[in-house]
């Protein structure tokens, strides 16, 4: 019913025939109701046989263009000219495509050798990708191998740092306190030195006070006692005038060692040596006391070992009197050291000793001393004092 479909131009005529055929009806139509059916019918019946002749001829040519597409015939001169240049395109585009097939093919080869390339590429690459994870395994435990040294190695240098700052920190601290123990040292003995001297000054000062009052009291006490000797002298001497008045001449002569016996103020004679015979004139009471010094009885709580009876020993030490310990060989006797000072010691010979005096003694016996003056210092040291009790036998 449609005519627009048919609009190749080689069937123009087909379609100017059914165009003619259809206007051919509507005028049978018209006719068939005016009367002109018999007309209509001839005019049908011509375009009948022309339409079958057409029909024919297309057959025809429908065949001629299967033997050409079937490639039965390439002669394109027996098609007409329109439908002759559509067949040549036709060819033309079966032939590109029988092109393309056959690149189609060869690049289906070409696909098919690069998947095997590409499927051996694969393996070698999965091979190479297993090679690899095992390399980067080892490669991994290296590194934490590497890592764990690494930080072996900082854990150390750390130790090491706080090694070498720990060392200096602790050498610092015992250089400050060495250089504070030596400062505190020189303190302790700057003022140790300075009691030591004062001590000294004081105790040289009472020394010589009681040296000077001791003079004095000897001066003054000899001085009294030759008073009451000039006395004694001049009523014997009155004595003797009268009585040799009376004829008794020999009586004075027989009285003055009487004098002598009574007065025992006066000064003995005996075998001492001439020194002692000087120092017997001047102090009476130091040959008695020099003979009674024979034995001393010490007595000390700090110092338990020089505790105990001493005996005047047969030779003096130093030019004075040595005491030596009943049973055992601890001596006590006087040393000029550091002005003089009497020692417990075990060796006079040696500066050790077991405790020595601070007092400075120069006449002083041992029984005359501080009893809260002694120490067991080392010599040129002062130390802490305690207390040595000596007593006189």
């Amino acid at each position: 019913q449609d005519l627009r479909m048919i609009d190749l131009p080689e069937d123009k005529a087909l379609k100017k025939l059914l165009q003619s055929f259809r206007a051919a009806q509507d005028q049978l139509a018209t006719a068939k109701a005016s009367g002109e059916i018999e007309a209509a019918g001839q005019e049908l019946q011509v375009v009948a046989s022309q339409l079958i002749e057409l029909v024919h001829r297309l057959t025809m040519r429908s065949d001629q263009v299967d033997a050409i597409l079937g490639e039965k015939s390439t002669d394109l001169h027996v098609i007409e000219a329109p439908l002759r240049a559509s067949l040549e395109s036709l060819l033309g585009v079966r032939e590109r495509l029988k092109q393309i097939e056959a690149e189609k093919a060869a690049l289906q080869a070409l696909k098919s050798e690069e998947e095997q390339k590409a499927a051996s590429w694969a393996t070698q690459a999965k091979e190479a990708a297993s090679t690899a994870q095992m390399e980067g395994g080892r490669a991994e435990a290296l590194m934490k191998q590497a890592g764990k040294a690494a930080e072996e190695k900082r854990e150390e240098e750390k130790a090491a740092e706080r090694a070498r700052i720990e060392a200096e920190e602790k050498a610092r601290i015992e250089a400050e306190q060495a250089a504070e123990r030596a400062r505190i040292e020189a303190e302790e003995k700057a003022r140790i030195e300075a009691e030591k001297a004062a001590e000294r000054a004081q105790i040289e000062a009472e020394e010589q006070a009681r040296i000077e009052s001791e003079k004095a009291a000897e001066a003054a006490r000899i001085e009294a006692e030759a008073q009451s000797v000039m006395k004694s002298m001049k009523s014997d001497t009155s004595t003797m005038d009268l009585q040799g008045k009376n004829g008794v001449e020999d009586q004075p002569k027989e009285q003055a060692p009487e004098a002598l016996a009574t007065n025992p103020s006066l000064p003995k004679t005996g075998p001492t040596s001439p020194c002692k015979q000087q120092k017997a004139a001047q102090d009476p009471t130091l040959t008695s006391q020099v003979a009674e010094v024979q034995r001393l009885f010490v007595k000390s709580d700090a110092c338990p070992k020089v505790s105990g009876e001493y005996r005047r020993s047969e030779s003096d030490w130093q030019g004075r009197q040595a005491f030596k310990k009943h049973n055992d060989e601890i001596f006590l006797v006087w040393s000029p050291r550091e002005a003089g000072h009497w020692t417990f010691t075990r060796d006079p010979n040696a500066e050790e000793v077991l405790a020595r005096s601070l007092q400075v003694s120069l006449t002083t016996t041992p029984e005359e001393l501080m009893c809260r003056s002694w120490t067991m210092a080392p010599w040129r040291s002062h130390g802490s004092k305690m207390v040595v009790h000596i007593q006189r036998a």
